[in-house]
């Protein structure tokens, strides 16, 4: 079972940060969706937004952006 390694020592490690960093992105994308920041970004993906548009358009704060 545990007779040959598949991953390198770097695999293995950047598998386990995905692990351990999936709940925070999980969360992110979930506010990100909530608070209407994504749905902004695809209807403006042609032009994109800048951060003070997404201030403005949201009432959130830079650092929350």
């Amino acid at each position: 079972m545990f007779d040959t390694d598949k991953l390198s020592s770097l695999d293995a490690l950047m598998e386990a940060q995905k692990i351990a960093h999936a709940p925070i992105i999980f969360q992110v994308a979930n506010l990100l969706r909530d608070w209407g920041i994504l749905k902004l970004l695809h209807e403006n993906k042609k032009t994109g937004m800048t951060v003070e548009e997404l201030m403005a358009a949201t009432d959130i704060s830079e650092y929350g952006i």
